[in-house]
Order: structure tokens, then C-alpha cells, then sequence
């Protein structure tokens, strides 16, 4: 019995090894098949949300920015871009008529009827979630960047920010608090 016992613990760790390194290959495949599979470029998009208009312009597409809401004012050059109305209702014929490859959307001011009526008119959306705090803002930058495959300069950006960010937080500790008089009669 135990003669019997050590062969299939010699047979099952055979096996394993084998297996294991068959499953690390094709992950290896995948993975590198993802990373050489071209992206798709979008050469017509749709911003309908002010931060989302000043993201693409850092990220150098503006040249493939063809709508914006009424509210997309900055960088000045935003207002040169068509506009597609406002951003809690806009106009979806005007939309349309751009003949857009992507429509950007926030959940922070697009409302959800909005964010469904662009899907169930068959255009190309993406939206974004709620940002809560400078995590978030960063995040949703490197998200745009990949999906406009910016993502080495979203990066840069990015690290820009948390750099400058960190530089003003240690000034500030280092600054003397200030103290207020305040006479009451």
C-alpha cells in the first residue's frame, strides 16, 4: 500500500508541472497579444462634460473633438468646437449629426436617462463614475489617456500633479499657521 501511495504522489506532482507551465504560457500569450493589439483611434468624439473637454485638450485631441456642451468653455478654444447644447439635456439630433466614434459622459452631471438614450441611439459611449477626490480625478485621467492611447502622456500628467501636490503639502506644514484677532464689542 504505502509502495502504491508514493508512486501516485511521484505521478501527481509529474502532472502538475507540466500543466502549470502550459497555463503560465498561454498567459504570457494573452498578455502579450493584448499589449501588441492596436487600439482603436477615435477621430470624432463627443464631450459632454466641462472637465472631460479640458482633459482631452491636455491629452493633445482637440484636433479630434468635434462637440461639446454650451459649458465646455476651457481652454479657450473649446468654444471654437460645435455645440451640442447642454449638459443635462443635450441636443441628441446635434449629436448625431457629428457622426461621432465616441461619446464621453460623467455620472457626475450627464443624467443616467441621458448616459441610456446615447446607447439606445447606438453610439459609442463611455462614462465616467463620480470622482470623489483627487484619487479619483487622477484615475479617471489614466483612463482616458488608455482609451485614447494617451497613455503615456496621461501618466506624465499625472505624476506631474501628485508631484506639485506633494510640494505644496510639505510647504504648507513647514509654513506658520496664521492667527486671527478677532475683536467682539
Amino acid at each position: 500500500k504505502g509502495f502504491m501511495t508514493s508512486k501516485v504522489k511521484q505521478f501527481d506532482a509529474m502532472w502538475h508541472a507540466p500543466v502549470f507551465l502550459i497555463l503560465l504560457l498561454c498567459i504570457f500569450q494573452s498578455a502579450a497579444a493584448d499589449q501588441t493589439a492596436p487600439k482603436k483611434e477615435y477621430r470624432r468624439i463627443v464631450s459632454l462634460a466641462p472637465s472631460i473637454t479640458e482633459a482631452l485638450f491636455l491629452l493633445q485631441k482637440e484636433q479630434s473633438l468635434v462637440g461639446v456642451t454650451k459649458y465646455c468653455t476651457f481652454p479657450a478654444t473649446a468654444k471654437k468646437k460645435t455645440s451640442v447644447g447642454d449638459v443635462l439635456k443635450p441636443d441628441l439630433e446635434s449629436i448625431i449629426s457629428l457622426s461621432p466614434d465616441l461619446v464621453l459622459t460623467t455620472r457626475e452631471i450627464n443624467s443616467e436617462q441621458t448616459i441610456a438614450r446615447l446607447s439606445q441611439l447606438g453610439l459609442n459611449t463611455h462614462t465616467f463614475s463620480m470622482r470623489r477626490n483627487f484619487a479619483d480625478m487622477t484615475q479617471e485621467l489614466k483612463l482616458l489617456g488608455d482609451l485614447l492611447n494617451q497613455t503615456k502622456l496621461a501618466l506624465e500628467i499625472v505624476q506631474s500633479a501628485e508631484r506639485s501636490l506633494l510640494e505644496i503639502s510639505s510647504k504648507l506644514k513647514s509654513a506658520s499657521k496664521p492667527t486671527l484677532f478677532w475683536q467682539v464689542e
